[in-house]
């Protein structure tokens, strides 16, 4: 009996023993399939770290390209380039557009030949359905079976078992294109690497702006240069004398003085000042007058900007001037003259010896007026007035150029006074001028009235023999 107890308590203990080793293995099992668990997320861990790393190794050397690539299209060839390296990505591209969405620059590396359809479709107009919800947000946009999702994309069907990242180039409210890249296979993209494109992108847009506003600045500054060339030949080829100045102001923010920035070759031969000297000189002490000249005309046009224009006699110089002032900037202006002393000198003679020959000048029947050296019109008659009313041209002719009351007139007018105020001698011609589409045949003498050996006005005498030919002719006929 002690043996057969003995015996059943030993199967027992060995069947016990059993079940704690199945209980035991199973267990065991269990912790080898989650060991196994642990080692196929830490290899997924490692694998994506060493992924985020190599990806922010290609970032660091995108980065360095933009600091360093000026050109455009040079740059983005560089980041698909870089961007398309071992362990990084297997393709990525790069469009950009202008305001109007017309392509204006494509780069690809590891697309293929389907990138030029997609661009040959762009330039028509034709986005595919991808690229319009890329530019519709601003975050990445995620294409996780990019064949059936975008079927009317060229290069969708290369991406199978891939994923597809895209997003936008935007800066400042101002979206200049699209950067897409394809995952090798099998990898899903995380947050992180969203984050890391989207960081790339914001770059990439920040530099385009960069090269448009400097491109933008070189095409103002080229434009400066032409129009400071433009502005500099006409400043040195006026026949008018051309002063810029700067208004000085004490301490209290009183103006005080002017000083001369610059002058033309006018201004140097009409004041007889050098230009080396005038640069850079006070006004008060260039001109000898201890006080600037007209200051508080030109301090007025200065301050308010507003042009004016009058004329004068400068006694230090013994002359007299017209002088037109601007202000270019607030606090500057600048002053256009000529000297007029000839004209006044001549207008002041005649007004001295008018009397002694107006009579004789108004009795004649024929129309006569009198110019100055300037071609202005300083005396006329009663006949040359009614010949002008009666011609249908201006009568208020004063102090006006010939050529501005008869713009009809040829150049060759202009040498006939020219010769007569040369030589001195009386100058016969005649002339068939047509004037608002009748024609006139008219004979003119050209007389200099001479003062101590040349000549400083012309007298002309105009007589109609329109009739006259009219009437020759018909006897030659």
């Amino acid at each position: 009996m002690k043996d057969s107890a003995k015996k059943k308590s030993h199967m027992n203990d060995s069947s016990k023993t059993k079940s704690q080793l199945m209980k035991e293995l199973d267990a065991m099992r269990g912790r080898i399939e989650e060991i196994e668990r642990a080692d196929e997320a830490r290899r997924e861990a490692e694998k994506k770290i060493g992924h985020l790393n190599a990806v922010l190794h290609t970032i660091r050397h995108v980065n360095q390209l933009i600091l360093k690539e000026k050109d455009r299209d040079k740059l983005l060839q560089g980041i698909c380039d870089t961007l398309v390296q071992p362990h990084h990505y297997y393709s990525a591209w790069v469009v950009l557009f202008n305001v109007s969405r017309n392509l204006v620059a494509a780069s690809e590396a590891g697309v293929g030949d389907g990138f030029l359809e997609l661009v040959s479709q762009i330039r028509d107009g034709k986005l595919p359905d991808c690229m319009q919800r890329v530019l519709a947000q601003s975050e990445v946009t995620v294409i996780h079976d990019p064949p059936s999702f975008c079927p009317d994309c060229p290069i969708a069907k290369r991406y199978g078992g891939r994923e597809i990242l895209s997003i936008r180039l935007e800066y400042e409210g101002v979206t200049y294109g699209i950067i897409s890249v394809s995952t090798v296979e099998g990898f899903t993209a995380g947050d992180e690497e969203k984050d890391l494109l989207k960081d790339v992108a914001s770059d990439i847009a920040f530099t385009l702006y960069n090269m448009e506003m400097e491109k933008q600045r070189t095409l103002a500054i080229e434009e400066l240069q032409k129009s400071e060339e433009r502005y500099y030949t006409l400043f040195k080829t006026m026949i008018e004398g051309v002063a810029i100045h700067d208004i000085l102001y004490d301490a209290d923010g009183v103006p005080v003085d002017y000083v001369i920035r610059d002058v033309n070759p006018a201004f140097e031969v009409q004041l007889g000042i050098p230009r080396e000297r005038a640069r850079g000189s006070k006004a008060s002490e260039l001109y000898g007058t201890g006080e600037p000249p007209y200051f508080d005309i030109y301090r007025r046009v200065a301050e308010t900007r507003e042009p004016t224009h009058f004329e004068t006699y400068f006694e230090p110089m013994d002359k007299y001037f017209e002088i037109s002032v601007f202000s270019p900037l607030k606090g500057q202006f600048a002053t256009v003259f000529q000297d007029v002393t000839g004209r006044k000198r001549t207008e002041e003679a005649l007004r001295e010896s008018e009397e002694r020959y107006r009579t004789v000048i108004n009795s004649m029947g024929d129309a006569i007026h009198v110019i100055d050296d300037e071609l202005r019109f300083i005396l006329f008659n009663p006949a040359f007035e009614e010949l002008n009313k009666r011609l249908g041209l201006e009568t208020d002719v004063l102090g006006r150029t010939i050529f501005k009351v008869y713009p009809f007139l040829p150049d060759t007018v202009r040498d006939e006074y020219r010769t007569v105020f040369d030589t001195g001698e009386v100058l016969i011609t005649k002339e068939t001028t047509a004037v608002k589409g009748k024609e006139y045949v008219t004979e003119t003498r050209k007389i200099p009235i001479i003062e101590k050996g040349r000549a400083i006005m012309v007298i002309t005498v105009i007589r109609d023999i329109t009739e006259l030919e009219r009437k020759r002719k018909g006897r030659e006929g």
